[in-house]
């Protein structure tokens, strides 16, 4: 009987032990949306409205200086016209409307003063999110399931990342897998006038055996600069990818550039105001030739933070009525016409809590083909957001979206309407 108590004694002291070196920590944070379409996509009563909301957990837990855990459980719901067929009627059966999705879940290993491995489904952002980012603005942010070695030292910090995005045919030989090698470097030991200064080398493949009709590899080559001197601020992404898709016998090369430039400047002294002019480019492709394509492959870029406010425009190609900017017949050749940007923004805080943000884009193809015109349209977006005390913050905004030319013509056809997105949020972080 006394072992007993001795046993029951040391267990019941055991957990306390153990958590002597341990934390757990936790954030939340819970956002409703509300947003209101007039003429979507240029279709003239193509209305609607409809609401949706995430919840997101975060958890952590730390052993020591060591090592660490981390998990992002979201859950995510929307209702109204855009609701999903699948939307239930009391929340009593397991699917996307009603279920927590594992987001992120990953566990860190501080091998060394500099040195960290980490394992798991985790978020890749680097530079200034035009090649990889998190885009937590979206209702499933970006996560990918690799491992990732940083090291971290006085003038430079490195990661590399092994992560796989696809897997077919599991179980079966061969075992086809669709990869990323992610390598990140940013420098630290910088002038003043320079405050950021990425380099990323990116191996991609694809493997699809036995037809290969799906086969894909590239590398990917890129550089980001940013900075800010006496008011003036910058920054500069220029990228380069090469590689080869589909079959051996019907191979065609791939290649492709994109650049996106922002120069900004602020006058704290008007609203603490900063004015901004932008331009982005990634190049198209006439169609012309069956062997080659050069259009530029945007990868897991920030949605949210570029082209628009409104998340019409992609860098992935648009869809325009039934017609997608990376097939549009010229009379000859199927174009893939890429994305010009260039665009102007004011960014202001007329009172303390308050933000409120103007831009505007004009958006045309940096490939036409045999098209009279490449004009895509414009964008005027507005946006206001107010902070509150205790982590609630409200933001609306309205934008408007009109066709240009190239929208106006058969290609697409004929869409003429401008079309118009009112959007409310309610954030709030604990």
């Amino acid at each position: 009987m006394k072992k007993l108590i001795a046993l029951v004694a040391a267990l019941a002291f055991a957990p306390a032990a153990f958590a002597a070196d341990s934390e757990v920590s936790h954030n939340a944070e819970y956002r409703m949306r509300y947003n209101n379409d007039a003429n979507a996509k240029f279709a003239q009563g193509s209305s609607g409205a409809y609401y949706n909301h995430r919840f997101k957990l975060g958890l952590t837990y730390r052993s020591g200086e060591k090592f660490s855990a981390h998990a992002s459980l979201i859950h995510n719901n929307m209702w109204g016209i855009s609701a999903p067929a699948s939307h239930p009627a009391t929340f009593s059966t397991p699917n996307a409307q009603t279920l927590m999705l594992v987001n992120q879940a990953y566990a860190s290993w501080m091998v060394s003063d500099d040195f960290m491995i980490k394992s798991g489904r985790m978020p890749v952002e680097f530079g200034d999110g035009t090649i990889f980012a998190e885009n937590d603005y979206e209702s499933t942010p970006y996560a990918f399931d690799g491992l990732n070695f940083a090291y971290d030292t006085e003038f430079a910090h490195i990661d590399f990342f092994m992560l796989r995005t696809g897997e077919t045919a599991v179980g079966t030989s061969p075992d086809n897998e669709e990869d990323w090698y992610v390598f990140s470097f940013d420098i630290k030991s910088l002038p003043e006038f320079l405050k950021m200064a990425n380099i990323h080398l990116i191996q991609y493949a694809k493997e699809d055996d036995p037809t290969e009709a799906n086969k894909k590899a590239s590398m990917n080559f890129g550089l980001t600069l940013g900075g800010d001197a006496g008011g003036l601020d910058y920054r500069l992404t220029y990228a380069s990818q090469s590689g080869k898709t589909g079959p051996s016998a019907s191979e065609v090369s791939t290649s492709g550039t994109m650049m996106d430039l922002e120069v900004g400047y602020a006058v704290p002294t008007f609203m603490n105001s900063r004015f901004a002019l932008g331009y982005h480019n990634q190049t198209g492709d006439k169609g012309d030739d069956a062997t080659k394509s050069t259009a530029y492959q945007a990868g897991y870029y920030d949605i949210h933070a570029n082209a628009g406010l409104m998340d019409v425009v992609s860098w992935n190609g648009t869809t325009f009525g039934s017609t997608s900017t990376k097939s549009v017949t010229d009379g000859t050749n199927s174009v893939n016409l890429g994305l010009t940007d260039m665009w102007f923004v004011w960014t202001m805080m007329p009172m303390e809590g308050y933000n409120t943000a103007i831009q505007y884009h004009m958006f045309s193809a940096a490939e036409k083909g045999a098209l009279s015109s490449g004009d895509l349209g414009s964008e005027l977006d507005l946006e206001a957001t107010k902070k509150y005390e205790g982590g609630l913050e409200m933001t609306a905004r309205i934008g408007m979206l009109t066709p240009g030319e190239l929208l106006k013509s058969g290609s697409f056809g004929t869409l003429s309407e401008t079309y118009q997105k009112l959007y409310l949020q309610a954030k709030f972080n604990f």
